[in-house]
Protein backbone atom coordinates (compact mmCIF):
# COMPACT_ATOMS: atom_id res chain seq x y z
CA UNK A 1 0.00 0.00 0.00
CA UNK A 2 1.04 3.52 -1.33
CA UNK A 3 0.57 5.80 2.07
CA UNK A 4 1.78 8.54 -0.16
CA UNK A 5 1.97 9.94 -3.95
CA UNK A 6 0.34 11.25 -6.72
CA UNK A 7 -3.69 9.28 -6.48
CA UNK A 8 -4.01 6.01 -8.13
CA UNK A 9 -6.48 6.36 -10.96
CA UNK A 10 -9.34 3.87 -10.32
CA UNK A 11 -12.13 3.13 -12.70
CA UNK A 12 -15.67 2.23 -11.70
CA UNK A 13 -15.17 3.15 -8.02
CA UNK A 14 -17.47 5.79 -7.86
CA UNK A 15 -19.65 3.78 -4.97
CA UNK A 16 -17.03 2.76 -2.88
CA UNK A 17 -15.31 6.06 -2.62
CA UNK A 18 -18.44 7.85 -1.81
CA UNK A 19 -19.05 5.69 0.77
CA UNK A 20 -15.52 6.13 2.60
CA UNK A 21 -16.20 9.86 1.83
CA UNK A 22 -18.73 10.05 3.60
CA UNK A 23 -17.06 8.50 6.77
CA UNK A 24 -14.06 10.80 6.46
CA UNK A 25 -16.70 14.13 5.73
CA UNK A 26 -18.27 12.86 9.46
CA UNK A 27 -14.84 12.59 10.55
CA UNK A 28 -14.18 16.20 9.58
CA UNK A 29 -16.89 17.31 11.81
CA UNK A 30 -15.95 15.50 14.99
CA UNK A 31 -17.33 11.69 13.84
CA UNK A 32 -15.41 8.82 13.43
CA UNK A 33 -15.71 5.90 11.97
CA UNK A 34 -14.80 1.96 10.55
CA UNK A 35 -15.18 0.37 7.64
CA UNK A 36 -13.81 -2.86 6.76
CA UNK A 37 -13.21 -3.08 2.98
CA UNK A 38 -13.91 -6.51 1.75
CA UNK A 39 -13.67 -8.81 -1.36
CA UNK A 40 -11.78 -11.19 -3.10
CA UNK A 41 -8.04 -11.11 -3.39
CA UNK A 42 -7.18 -8.96 -6.88
CA UNK A 43 -10.68 -6.76 -6.69
CA UNK A 44 -8.62 -3.23 -5.57
CA UNK A 45 -9.01 -3.19 -1.78
CA UNK A 46 -5.39 -1.86 -1.64
CA UNK A 47 -5.64 0.38 -5.00
CA UNK A 48 -9.01 2.10 -3.16
CA UNK A 49 -6.94 2.30 0.25
CA UNK A 50 -4.28 3.92 -1.57
CA UNK A 51 -6.87 6.22 -3.54
CA UNK A 52 -8.28 7.39 -0.52
CA UNK A 53 -5.38 8.00 1.40
CA UNK A 54 -3.53 10.44 -1.82
CA UNK A 55 -6.95 12.45 -1.55
CA UNK A 56 -7.17 13.32 2.22
CA UNK A 57 -4.35 15.58 2.39
CA UNK A 58 -6.00 17.02 5.25
CA UNK A 59 -5.45 13.59 7.67
CA UNK A 60 -2.81 12.29 9.55
CA UNK A 61 -2.55 9.41 7.90
CA UNK A 62 -1.02 6.23 10.13
CA UNK A 63 -1.02 2.35 8.31
CA UNK A 64 -0.04 -0.61 8.75
CA UNK A 65 0.73 -3.36 6.41
CA UNK A 66 1.63 -6.86 8.07
CA UNK A 67 4.25 -8.83 7.22
CA UNK A 68 3.10 -12.48 6.75
CA UNK A 69 6.20 -13.88 8.26
CA UNK A 70 5.14 -11.62 11.92
CA UNK A 71 1.64 -12.60 11.77
CA UNK A 72 2.48 -14.87 14.86
CA UNK A 73 4.76 -11.96 16.58
CA UNK A 74 2.53 -10.38 19.14
CA UNK A 75 1.85 -6.73 18.27
CA UNK A 76 4.35 -6.87 15.49
CA UNK A 77 1.62 -4.70 13.63
CA UNK A 78 0.86 -2.58 16.35
CA UNK A 79 4.81 -1.81 16.41
CA UNK A 80 4.55 -0.41 13.27
CA UNK A 81 1.81 1.77 13.96
CA UNK A 82 3.41 3.32 16.55
CA UNK A 83 6.44 3.93 15.58
CA UNK A 84 5.94 7.27 13.76
CA UNK A 85 4.13 8.76 17.00
CA UNK A 86 6.78 7.14 19.55
CA UNK A 87 7.53 10.30 20.74
CA UNK A 88 3.93 11.02 21.90
CA UNK A 89 4.02 8.15 24.32
CA UNK A 90 5.37 10.07 27.56
CA UNK A 91 2.55 12.20 27.41
CA UNK A 92 0.24 9.40 28.83
CA UNK A 93 -0.59 8.54 31.98
CA UNK A 94 2.35 6.26 33.89
CA UNK A 95 0.41 2.94 33.33
CA UNK A 96 -0.49 3.48 29.54
CA UNK A 97 3.19 4.94 28.66
CA UNK A 98 4.45 1.97 30.37
CA UNK A 99 2.30 -0.47 28.24
CA UNK A 100 2.88 1.15 25.02
CA UNK A 101 7.05 1.04 25.76
CA UNK A 102 6.78 -2.12 26.77
CA UNK A 103 4.81 -3.33 23.08
CA UNK A 104 7.97 -0.77 21.47
CA UNK A 105 10.57 -2.76 23.34
CA UNK A 106 9.54 -6.16 22.57
CA UNK A 107 9.02 -7.11 26.18
CA UNK A 108 6.21 -9.54 27.23
CA UNK A 109 3.99 -7.20 29.45
CA UNK A 110 2.34 -8.12 32.10
CA UNK A 111 -0.08 -4.71 31.20
CA UNK A 112 -2.74 -7.07 28.60
CA UNK A 113 -3.88 -6.55 26.13
CA UNK A 114 -6.46 -4.32 27.00
CA UNK A 115 -4.75 -2.07 29.11
CA UNK A 116 -2.79 -1.58 25.67
CA UNK A 117 -5.84 -0.96 23.75
CA UNK A 118 -6.85 1.98 25.84
CA UNK A 119 -3.34 3.76 25.75
CA UNK A 120 -3.40 3.21 21.65
CA UNK A 121 -6.75 4.88 21.97
CA UNK A 122 -5.87 7.34 24.23
CA UNK A 123 -2.61 8.47 22.23
CA UNK A 124 -4.87 8.59 18.57
CA UNK A 125 -7.46 10.62 20.71
CA UNK A 126 -4.78 12.97 21.26
CA UNK A 127 -2.71 13.07 18.01
CA UNK A 128 -6.47 13.70 16.62
CA UNK A 129 -6.75 16.90 18.53
CA UNK A 130 -4.80 18.91 15.85
CA UNK A 131 -6.08 17.32 12.66
CA UNK A 132 -7.98 14.43 11.81
CA UNK A 133 -6.42 11.00 11.82
CA UNK A 134 -6.74 7.87 9.34
CA UNK A 135 -5.40 4.72 10.23
CA UNK A 136 -5.14 2.22 7.37
CA UNK A 137 -4.89 -1.38 8.18
CA UNK A 138 -4.19 -3.48 4.76
CA UNK A 139 -4.25 -6.91 4.58
CA UNK A 140 -5.69 -7.43 7.82
CA UNK A 141 -6.04 -11.12 7.62
CA UNK A 142 -1.66 -10.96 8.28
CA UNK A 143 -2.25 -9.25 11.67
CA UNK A 144 -0.96 -11.00 14.81
CA UNK A 145 -3.75 -11.43 17.57
CA UNK A 146 -3.01 -8.80 19.41
CA UNK A 147 -2.72 -6.29 17.33
CA UNK A 148 -6.13 -7.38 15.98
CA UNK A 149 -7.74 -7.13 18.80
CA UNK A 150 -6.33 -3.70 19.33
CA UNK A 151 -7.37 -2.31 16.50
CA UNK A 152 -10.73 -4.39 16.74
CA UNK A 153 -11.11 -2.55 20.53
CA UNK A 154 -10.22 1.11 18.63
CA UNK A 155 -12.54 0.61 15.49
CA UNK A 156 -15.77 0.21 17.62
CA UNK A 157 -14.67 3.44 20.01
CA UNK A 158 -14.23 6.07 17.80
CA UNK A 159 -17.65 7.45 17.09
CA UNK A 160 -16.89 10.25 19.55
CA UNK A 161 -12.88 11.12 17.96
CA UNK A 162 -12.23 12.51 14.38
CA UNK A 163 -10.52 9.35 13.60
CA UNK A 164 -11.79 7.05 10.23
CA UNK A 165 -10.36 3.58 10.93
CA UNK A 166 -10.13 1.83 7.27
CA UNK A 167 -9.32 -1.91 7.24
CA UNK A 168 -9.24 -4.51 4.32
CA UNK A 169 -9.91 -7.84 4.61
CA UNK A 170 -10.87 -10.96 3.12
CA UNK A 171 -14.05 -11.42 4.90
CA UNK A 172 -17.15 -9.46 5.67
CA UNK A 173 -16.62 -8.68 9.27
CA UNK A 174 -19.63 -10.99 10.15
CA UNK A 175 -17.77 -11.50 13.80
CA UNK A 176 -14.47 -11.57 15.43
CA UNK A 177 -11.98 -8.46 15.68
CA UNK A 178 -13.90 -6.44 13.09
CA UNK A 179 -17.43 -7.14 14.59
CA UNK A 180 -19.56 -3.74 15.09
CA UNK A 181 -17.37 -1.77 11.96
CA UNK A 182 -19.65 -1.25 9.17
CA UNK A 183 -18.65 -3.66 6.04
CA UNK A 184 -18.20 -1.96 2.14
CA UNK A 185 -18.28 -4.99 -0.09
CA UNK A 186 -15.88 -4.04 -2.92
CA UNK A 187 -17.23 -6.10 -5.98
CA UNK A 188 -16.28 -6.86 -9.28
CA UNK A 189 -16.03 -4.37 -12.12
CA UNK A 190 -18.69 -3.95 -14.38
CA UNK A 191 -17.91 -4.75 -18.18
CA UNK A 192 -17.93 -1.19 -19.48
CA UNK A 193 -15.51 0.18 -16.73
CA UNK A 194 -14.04 -3.12 -17.02
CA UNK A 195 -13.16 -2.65 -20.69
CA UNK A 196 -11.72 1.17 -19.59
CA UNK A 197 -8.96 -0.70 -17.49
CA UNK A 198 -8.73 -3.34 -20.15
CA UNK A 199 -7.69 -0.60 -23.03
CA UNK A 200 -5.19 1.38 -20.53
CA UNK A 201 -3.46 -1.57 -18.96
CA UNK A 202 -3.15 -3.46 -23.23
CA UNK A 203 -3.37 -0.74 -25.19
CA UNK A 204 -3.68 -1.48 -29.24
CA UNK A 205 -6.28 -4.31 -28.71
CA UNK A 206 -9.22 -4.29 -30.82
CA UNK A 207 -12.93 -4.08 -29.90
CA UNK A 208 -13.00 -7.93 -30.17
CA UNK A 209 -9.95 -8.71 -28.13
CA UNK A 210 -11.19 -5.88 -25.36
CA UNK A 211 -14.65 -7.93 -24.97
CA UNK A 212 -12.50 -11.70 -24.24
CA UNK A 213 -10.20 -9.96 -21.95
CA UNK A 214 -13.02 -8.69 -20.19
CA UNK A 215 -15.18 -12.26 -20.47
CA UNK A 216 -11.77 -13.70 -19.10
CA UNK A 217 -11.14 -11.37 -16.39
CA UNK A 218 -14.67 -11.52 -14.19
CA UNK A 219 -14.20 -8.09 -13.35
CA UNK A 220 -11.61 -8.49 -10.82
CA UNK A 221 -8.57 -5.49 -11.63
CA UNK A 222 -5.77 -7.92 -11.03
CA UNK A 223 -6.99 -10.68 -12.83
CA UNK A 224 -7.79 -8.34 -16.07
CA UNK A 225 -3.91 -6.66 -15.80
CA UNK A 226 -2.43 -9.87 -15.40
CA UNK A 227 -4.27 -11.43 -18.26
CA UNK A 228 -2.22 -12.30 -21.72
CA UNK A 229 -3.14 -10.99 -24.32
CA UNK A 230 -4.95 -11.52 -26.98
CA UNK A 231 -6.77 -14.34 -25.49
CA UNK A 232 -7.18 -17.56 -26.94
CA UNK A 233 -8.31 -20.26 -24.54
CA UNK A 234 -12.29 -18.99 -23.60
CA UNK A 235 -13.92 -21.46 -25.39
CA UNK A 236 -12.23 -24.43 -23.95
CA UNK A 237 -13.27 -23.45 -20.67
CA UNK A 238 -8.80 -22.27 -19.90
CA UNK A 239 -9.02 -18.87 -18.17
CA UNK A 240 -4.89 -17.38 -17.60
CA UNK A 241 -4.02 -17.21 -13.85
CA UNK A 242 -1.27 -14.65 -13.59
CA UNK A 243 1.73 -15.13 -10.82
CA UNK A 244 0.10 -11.92 -8.62
CA UNK A 245 -3.31 -13.55 -8.56
CA UNK A 246 -2.05 -16.85 -8.46
CA UNK A 247 -0.06 -16.00 -4.67
CA UNK A 248 -3.11 -13.71 -3.50
CA UNK A 249 -5.66 -16.48 -3.70
CA UNK A 250 -2.92 -19.27 -2.61
CA UNK A 251 -2.54 -17.01 0.72
CA UNK A 252 -6.55 -16.44 0.89
CA UNK A 253 -6.99 -20.47 1.41
CA UNK A 254 -4.07 -20.46 3.74
CA UNK A 255 -6.45 -18.34 6.26
CA UNK A 256 -9.51 -20.42 5.73
CA UNK A 257 -10.63 -22.76 7.97
CA UNK A 258 -9.87 -26.60 6.51
CA UNK A 259 -13.66 -27.36 5.87
CA UNK A 260 -14.35 -24.36 3.83
CA UNK A 261 -10.56 -24.90 2.52
CA UNK A 262 -11.73 -28.26 0.94
CA UNK A 263 -15.27 -27.07 0.06
CA UNK A 264 -13.93 -24.21 -2.05
CA UNK A 265 -11.31 -26.39 -3.68
CA UNK A 266 -13.71 -29.34 -4.28
CA UNK A 267 -15.64 -26.41 -6.46
CA UNK A 268 -12.69 -25.42 -8.06
CA UNK A 269 -12.10 -28.78 -9.36
CA UNK A 270 -16.06 -29.77 -10.61
CA UNK A 271 -17.33 -29.42 -13.81
CA UNK A 272 -19.36 -26.41 -14.08
CA UNK A 273 -22.21 -28.56 -15.72
CA UNK A 274 -22.42 -32.34 -13.91
CA UNK A 275 -21.35 -32.29 -10.35
CA UNK A 276 -23.86 -30.19 -9.05
CA UNK A 277 -25.57 -32.67 -6.81
CA UNK A 278 -21.96 -34.02 -5.07
CA UNK A 279 -21.12 -30.26 -4.56
CA UNK A 280 -24.41 -29.32 -2.71
CA UNK A 281 -24.65 -32.58 -0.54
CA UNK A 282 -21.05 -31.29 0.59
CA UNK A 283 -22.26 -28.04 1.21
CA UNK A 284 -24.47 -29.38 3.72
CA UNK A 285 -22.75 -31.97 5.17
CA UNK A 286 -19.13 -32.09 5.38
CA UNK A 287 -18.17 -29.99 8.34
CA UNK A 288 -19.84 -31.52 11.64
CA UNK A 289 -20.01 -28.08 13.21
CA UNK A 290 -22.36 -26.86 10.87
CA UNK A 291 -22.84 -25.80 6.90
CA UNK A 292 -19.79 -25.62 5.33
CA UNK A 293 -21.82 -23.05 2.88
CA UNK A 294 -22.30 -20.76 5.77
CA UNK A 295 -18.38 -20.73 6.72
CA UNK A 296 -17.87 -19.82 2.81
CA UNK A 297 -20.78 -17.35 2.61
CA UNK A 298 -18.52 -14.07 3.04
CA UNK A 299 -15.28 -14.79 1.75
CA UNK A 300 -16.33 -13.25 -1.71
CA UNK A 301 -15.82 -15.81 -3.72
CA UNK A 302 -19.34 -17.46 -3.94
CA UNK A 303 -22.26 -17.39 -6.10
CA UNK A 304 -25.22 -19.66 -6.19
CA UNK A 305 -26.82 -20.79 -3.56
CA UNK A 306 -26.32 -24.33 -1.41
CA UNK A 307 -28.62 -26.38 -3.68
CA UNK A 308 -26.78 -24.70 -6.54
CA UNK A 309 -22.86 -23.86 -5.23
CA UNK A 310 -20.86 -22.22 -7.60
CA UNK A 311 -17.78 -19.97 -7.53
CA UNK A 312 -18.12 -16.38 -8.50
CA UNK A 313 -16.63 -16.42 -12.10
CA UNK A 314 -14.50 -18.49 -13.94
CA UNK A 315 -10.77 -16.39 -12.99
CA UNK A 316 -11.69 -16.97 -9.54
CA UNK A 317 -12.42 -21.65 -10.07
CA UNK A 318 -9.18 -20.96 -12.27
CA UNK A 319 -7.11 -18.80 -9.65
CA UNK A 320 -8.78 -21.00 -6.71
CA UNK A 321 -7.45 -24.06 -8.45
CA UNK A 322 -4.25 -22.95 -9.26
CA UNK A 323 -3.42 -21.95 -5.74
CA UNK A 324 -4.57 -24.67 -4.21
CA UNK A 325 -1.60 -27.70 -3.40
CA UNK A 326 -1.39 -30.82 -5.91
CA UNK A 327 -2.78 -32.82 -3.22
CA UNK A 328 -5.89 -30.37 -2.32
CA UNK A 329 -6.59 -30.97 -6.16
CA UNK A 330 -6.18 -34.16 -6.30
CA UNK A 331 -8.17 -34.82 -2.76
CA UNK A 332 -10.96 -33.22 -4.53
CA UNK A 333 -11.31 -34.99 -7.67
CA UNK A 334 -10.94 -38.46 -5.71
CA UNK A 335 -13.81 -37.08 -4.11
CA UNK A 336 -15.89 -36.28 -7.35
CA UNK A 337 -15.17 -39.11 -8.95
CA UNK A 338 -16.27 -41.49 -5.80
CA UNK A 339 -19.31 -39.45 -6.14
CA UNK A 340 -20.17 -40.02 -9.67
CA UNK A 341 -21.68 -43.51 -11.07
CA UNK A 342 -18.53 -45.49 -12.70
CA UNK A 343 -18.13 -44.85 -16.18
CA UNK A 344 -20.10 -41.53 -16.36
CA UNK A 345 -18.15 -38.92 -18.22
CA UNK A 346 -17.76 -37.26 -14.64
CA UNK A 347 -16.18 -40.20 -13.21
CA UNK A 348 -13.53 -41.01 -15.80
CA UNK A 349 -12.63 -37.23 -16.02
CA UNK A 350 -11.89 -37.21 -12.45
CA UNK A 351 -10.47 -40.01 -12.19
CA UNK A 352 -8.00 -38.84 -15.28
CA UNK A 353 -7.35 -35.58 -13.18
CA UNK A 354 -5.43 -37.44 -10.57
CA UNK A 355 -3.15 -39.15 -13.51
CA UNK A 356 0.49 -38.46 -13.39
CA UNK A 357 1.46 -40.74 -16.09
CA UNK A 358 0.57 -42.21 -19.26
CA UNK A 359 -2.53 -44.37 -19.18
CA UNK A 360 -4.41 -45.53 -22.24
CA UNK A 361 -7.16 -47.23 -20.12
CA UNK A 362 -7.94 -43.90 -18.81
CA UNK A 363 -7.21 -42.02 -22.61
CA UNK A 364 -9.73 -44.52 -23.77
CA UNK A 365 -12.39 -44.18 -21.82
CA UNK A 366 -12.18 -40.13 -21.63
CA UNK A 367 -12.72 -40.73 -25.50
CA UNK A 368 -15.75 -43.14 -25.40
CA UNK A 369 -16.81 -40.04 -22.96
CA UNK A 370 -16.55 -37.34 -25.24
CA UNK A 371 -20.03 -34.75 -25.89
CA UNK A 372 -20.64 -32.97 -28.86
CA UNK A 373 -19.42 -29.24 -29.11
CA UNK A 374 -17.02 -27.70 -27.45
CA UNK A 375 -17.07 -29.64 -24.41
CA UNK A 376 -15.37 -32.39 -26.15
CA UNK A 377 -11.96 -30.21 -26.61
CA UNK A 378 -10.88 -30.39 -22.60
CA UNK A 379 -11.20 -33.96 -22.71
CA UNK A 380 -9.66 -34.54 -25.80
CA UNK A 381 -6.81 -32.49 -24.67
CA UNK A 382 -6.32 -34.54 -21.60
CA UNK A 383 -7.01 -37.68 -23.30
CA UNK A 384 -4.31 -36.72 -25.67
CA UNK A 385 -2.15 -35.98 -22.54
CA UNK A 386 -2.18 -39.66 -21.58
CA UNK A 387 -1.91 -41.30 -25.05
CA UNK A 388 0.68 -44.14 -24.88
CA UNK A 389 0.70 -44.30 -28.69
CA UNK A 390 1.51 -40.97 -31.14
CA UNK A 391 -0.54 -41.85 -33.59
CA UNK A 392 -3.74 -41.79 -30.64
CA UNK A 393 -2.84 -38.67 -29.45
CA UNK A 394 -2.77 -37.16 -32.84
CA UNK A 395 -6.20 -38.48 -33.80
CA UNK A 396 -7.45 -37.08 -30.15
CA UNK A 397 -6.10 -33.84 -30.83
CA UNK A 398 -7.35 -33.34 -34.31
CA UNK A 399 -10.25 -34.21 -32.77
CA UNK A 400 -10.51 -31.87 -30.23
CA UNK A 401 -9.47 -29.18 -32.78
CA UNK A 402 -12.56 -29.93 -34.88
CA UNK A 403 -14.69 -29.61 -31.75
CA UNK A 404 -13.19 -26.35 -31.05
CA UNK A 405 -13.66 -24.89 -34.69
CA UNK A 406 -17.53 -26.39 -34.44
CA UNK A 407 -17.62 -24.40 -31.33
CA UNK A 408 -16.55 -21.34 -32.70
CA UNK A 409 -12.85 -20.72 -31.53
CA UNK A 410 -10.51 -21.49 -34.31
CA UNK A 411 -7.80 -19.95 -32.91
CA UNK A 412 -7.39 -22.98 -30.45
CA UNK A 413 -8.08 -25.01 -33.13
CA UNK A 414 -5.40 -24.05 -35.33
CA UNK A 415 -3.35 -24.57 -31.94
CA UNK A 416 -4.03 -27.83 -31.46
CA UNK A 417 -3.97 -28.32 -34.93
CA UNK A 418 -0.51 -27.52 -34.40
CA UNK A 419 0.08 -29.90 -31.16
CA UNK A 420 -1.28 -32.91 -33.50
CA UNK A 421 1.24 -31.94 -36.95
CA UNK A 422 4.22 -31.90 -34.04
CA UNK A 423 3.49 -35.67 -33.34
CA UNK A 424 3.08 -37.33 -36.41
CA UNK A 425 3.22 -37.01 -39.86
CA UNK A 426 0.49 -35.27 -42.30
CA UNK A 427 -1.54 -37.56 -43.35
CA UNK A 428 -2.70 -38.53 -40.11
CA UNK A 429 -3.73 -35.60 -39.09
CA UNK A 430 -5.62 -34.38 -42.47
CA UNK A 431 -7.63 -37.95 -41.93
CA UNK A 432 -8.16 -37.07 -38.45
CA UNK A 433 -9.60 -33.48 -38.69
CA UNK A 434 -11.51 -34.10 -41.86
CA UNK A 435 -9.08 -31.82 -43.84
CA UNK A 436 -9.80 -29.00 -41.62
CA UNK A 437 -6.02 -27.29 -42.09
CA UNK A 438 -7.46 -25.75 -45.31
CA UNK A 439 -11.22 -25.29 -43.96
CA UNK A 440 -9.44 -22.75 -41.20
CA UNK A 441 -7.39 -21.08 -44.16
CA UNK A 442 -10.79 -20.63 -46.02
CA UNK A 443 -12.75 -19.02 -43.14
CA UNK A 444 -10.02 -16.55 -42.01
CA UNK A 445 -7.15 -16.36 -44.13
CA UNK A 446 -5.83 -16.28 -48.05
CA UNK A 447 -8.25 -17.79 -50.66
CA UNK A 448 -5.06 -19.00 -52.77
CA UNK A 449 -3.68 -20.64 -49.76
CA UNK A 450 -6.87 -22.42 -49.06
CA UNK A 451 -7.53 -23.66 -52.08
CA UNK A 452 -3.90 -25.69 -52.45
CA UNK A 453 -4.37 -26.78 -48.80
CA UNK A 454 -7.55 -28.38 -49.61
CA UNK A 455 -6.89 -29.72 -52.66
CA UNK A 456 -3.32 -31.57 -51.81
CA UNK A 457 -5.87 -32.82 -48.85
CA UNK A 458 -8.21 -34.57 -51.09
CA UNK A 459 -5.97 -37.04 -51.89
CA UNK A 460 -4.93 -38.61 -48.43
CA UNK A 461 -8.81 -39.74 -48.41
CA UNK A 462 -9.98 -43.21 -49.94
CA UNK A 463 -13.37 -42.01 -49.96
CA UNK A 464 -14.86 -40.20 -52.66
CA UNK A 465 -17.45 -38.69 -50.23
CA UNK A 466 -14.69 -37.04 -48.41
CA UNK A 467 -13.37 -35.95 -51.37
CA UNK A 468 -16.27 -34.58 -53.26
CA UNK A 469 -16.70 -32.49 -49.69
CA UNK A 470 -13.27 -30.98 -49.89
CA UNK A 471 -13.68 -30.56 -53.39
CA UNK A 472 -16.79 -28.42 -53.12
CA UNK A 473 -14.85 -26.32 -50.13
CA UNK A 474 -11.59 -25.95 -52.87
CA UNK A 475 -14.70 -24.75 -55.16
CA UNK A 476 -15.61 -22.28 -52.84
CA UNK A 477 -12.11 -20.77 -52.45
CA UNK A 478 -11.44 -20.48 -55.89
CA UNK A 479 -14.56 -18.89 -56.96
CA UNK A 480 -14.21 -16.10 -54.05
CA UNK A 481 -11.04 -15.51 -55.47
CA UNK A 482 -12.30 -14.84 -58.92
CA UNK A 483 -9.65 -17.33 -60.28
CA UNK A 484 -10.96 -19.26 -62.91
CA UNK A 485 -7.83 -21.73 -63.13
CA UNK A 486 -8.29 -22.85 -59.68
CA UNK A 487 -12.27 -23.58 -60.47
CA UNK A 488 -11.04 -25.47 -63.90
CA UNK A 489 -8.42 -27.12 -61.44
CA UNK A 490 -10.89 -29.03 -59.02
CA UNK A 491 -13.72 -29.38 -61.58
CA UNK A 492 -10.95 -31.89 -63.26
CA UNK A 493 -10.36 -33.58 -59.53
CA UNK A 494 -14.25 -34.09 -59.22
CA UNK A 495 -14.23 -35.38 -62.69
CA UNK A 496 -12.43 -38.45 -61.57
CA UNK A 497 -13.87 -39.39 -58.42
CA UNK A 498 -16.75 -42.02 -58.42
CA UNK A 499 -18.14 -44.49 -56.34
CA UNK A 500 -21.19 -46.24 -56.26
CA UNK A 501 -24.36 -44.66 -54.69
CA UNK A 502 -23.05 -41.26 -55.22
CA UNK A 503 -24.79 -39.42 -57.72
CA UNK A 504 -23.30 -37.48 -60.40
CA UNK A 505 -22.98 -34.31 -58.74
CA UNK A 506 -20.70 -32.42 -61.54
CA UNK A 507 -23.96 -31.10 -63.81
CA UNK A 508 -24.72 -29.30 -60.39
CA UNK A 509 -21.07 -28.20 -59.69
CA UNK A 510 -20.91 -26.91 -63.20
CA UNK A 511 -23.70 -24.95 -62.96
CA UNK A 512 -23.03 -23.40 -59.53
CA UNK A 513 -19.08 -22.82 -59.52
CA UNK A 514 -18.34 -22.68 -63.02
CA UNK A 515 -16.14 -20.33 -64.36
CA UNK A 516 -16.41 -16.92 -63.37
CA UNK A 517 -17.32 -16.02 -67.29
CA UNK A 518 -20.26 -18.35 -67.76
CA UNK A 519 -23.73 -17.43 -67.91
CA UNK A 520 -24.43 -19.20 -64.78
CA UNK A 521 -22.24 -17.64 -62.79
CA UNK A 522 -22.97 -13.91 -64.28
CA UNK A 523 -26.98 -14.54 -63.66
CA UNK A 524 -26.30 -15.59 -60.25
Amino acid sequence: MRATGAPAPLVGRQAEIAAVTEVLDQARRGTGGALVLWGEPGIGKTALLDHVTATSPDFAPLAVQPARCESGTPFAGLDTLLRPVEHLIATLPVSQAAALRGVLAGEVTAAGRSLIAVAVLSLLSALAVDRPLLIVVDDAHRLDAETEFVLGFIARRVGTEPVVVLVADHDAPAGGSWEGADPLAVRPLADDHAAQLVAAAHPGLDGPEVTRAVKAGGGNPLALHELPVPIDDLAAGTVPVGPRLREAFAERLRTMPAPAREFVVLMAAARADGDQLTLARSARSRAPEGPVWEETTWSGLLAGTPDRPALRHPVVRAAVYASASPSERGNAHRTLAAALPPGSRGHVWHRAATVHDIDEEIAGLLERTVPSGAGAVPILRRAAELSADPAAATRRLAGAAVAAWHGGDATMARRLLADARSLTDEVLVTRASRGLRGVLELAEGSLERAHRSISRDIAAFDDPRMGVELGAAALHAGWSAARDDLVGETLTRLAGLTTPGLPDVLPVVRTWWGPATAPARAAS
